[in-house]
């Protein structure tokens, strides 16, 4: 049972905090004379192995790039290139009735996912134009774009004894786009016109090109779900270990917008501005439009990208205890990452701690974080998981949660 535990800890991974029943201690957000409870959290992350946080800036808010920051971000490529996004607010309220072992809750949740993958050249097209590829290809693929936004209401049962807790969850598709680029490249014949060259002809060879999107602006109009949620609580050997899992099941994305093609295409090319009206899935779509490919509508069913995930919290030494927790994220391309917390706590539900991640795209970060009694029945967690980006604005890896618990 313990290799069992251990392994499924080491394969888990992805990003650390979410909505919980459990403090960071382990123990239970409510207490025996709770008869409510409103869970109130969000998060925001961005990782990279080469995009810093001033990058990122520029493409969520506009304005100036400068040559120092595209070349800076140029020095850290590593052939093959990430990028991970996460948005993940929520709120749940739970009803205690009197004399019963479990808490009736309803659950809002929100999430908007977005990972692309890109090469070196893909990244000196789009910020340096395609003048440095007279003598070779630009090599374009392997890249791609995940992009799933959704919102879901769930209703759940929670052991009051245990913390342990399910729920059953209706989802509403709000933006969904899958697009793979492989085997691609980007040709350019230049001609001179004393003194200055110039592109005479421009053609992309597509390996192989898939592409499916649906958005929605009205409620379910463009996908509809039912998934699972909960989490299940047990001590082993003094240690206390949680298990869980968020949105296990699947969406029907109804007028999905599918195209595949392959070949030699010739174009002349596409302009790209960043800035707030133009985001960074705005190259695929100019790809999409250079490749021309047909495009066919279909209802399908997909997985959600469900989260599973797990924690270790040790027993106390003093005022001191580790936690760790891992978790992977299916469908959306997320590489594996773990944090260790070192905790302090210094009365009954006040800690501080410091975390070093390890993984993701961005190998290696630090968080820090706070658990705090605000009033007499309500806590307050907040801090970052990820914050060299904070620091710094050429830091690669940023996050920021919050989550506030009251008790009624």
């Amino acid at each position: 049972m313990r290799v069992i535990i251990i392994l499924l800890f080491l394969l888990c991974s992805g990003n650390l905090f979410c909505q919980s029943y459990f403090l960071q201690d382990g123990k239970l957000a409510f207490d025996s004379l709770s008869t409510n409870l409103i869970l109130i959290g969000a998060e925001r992350i961005d990782e990279s192995n080469a995009l810093s946080r001033e990058i990122l800036s520029k493409f969520l808010f506009g304005g100036h790039i400068s040559d120092s920051q595209k070349t800076q971000v140029r020095n850290r490529l590593e052939g093959q290139n990430y990028y991970g996004g996460k948005t993940t607010p929520g709120l749940t309220y739970t009803y205690f009735q009197p004399n019963k072992d479990f808490g009736v809750s309803v659950s809002y949740r929100y999430r908007n996912l977005s990972s692309v993958q890109f090469t070196d050249d893909l990244y000196t097209i789009i910020f340096y134009g395609n003048n440095e590829f007279r003598e070779s290809p630009a090599v374009l693929g392997k890249s791609s774009l995940r992009l799933f936004n959704y919102q879901s209401l769930s209703i759940g049962l929670v052991d009051k004894k245990s913390g342990s807790n399910i729920n059953l969850g209706v989802y509403d598709n709000r933006a969904y786009s899958e697009t793979d680029i492989s085997e691609t490249t980007l040709n350019t014949a230049f001609n001179t016109s004393e003194p200055y060259p110039f592109a005479e002809e421009v053609s992309l060879q597509a390996g192989s090109y898939s592409s499916r999107q649906s958005t929605g602006q009205n409620l379910f109009n463009s996908g509809i779900g039912i998934g699972l949620s909960g989490e299940y609580s047990f001590e082993l050997d003094g240690s206390q270990f949680i298990l869980g899992v968020q949105d296990l099941g699947a969406m029907y994305i109804k007028n999905l917008q599918i195209s595949d093609t392959s070949g030699v295409f010739e174009f002349g090319g596409f302009d790209w501005n960043i800035g707030e009206e133009s985001p960074l899935n705005d190259v695929f779509s100019s790809l999409e439009d250079s490749l021309s490919p047909s495009v066919r509508e279909a209802d399908q069913w997909v997985m959600l990208p469900t989260l599973f995930s797990i924690s270790y919290i040790s027993p106390m030494f003093g005022n001191f205890y580790l936690r760790a927790d891992g978790n992977y994220r299916i469908e959306m391309g997320f590489n594996p990452e773990l944090g260790v917390a070192i905790n302090y706590r210094f009365n009954d539900d006040n800690t501080l701690w410091v975390r070093p991640v390890v993984g993701g795209f961005c190998d290696f970060s630090v968080g820090i974080g706070a658990q705090l009694s605000v009033f007499e029945k309500t806590l307050m967690q907040f801090g970052s998981n990820h914050l060299f980006g904070i620091v710094s604005g050429e830091g690669r890896s940023t996050s920021l949660f919050i989550q506030l618990i009251q008790r009624i």
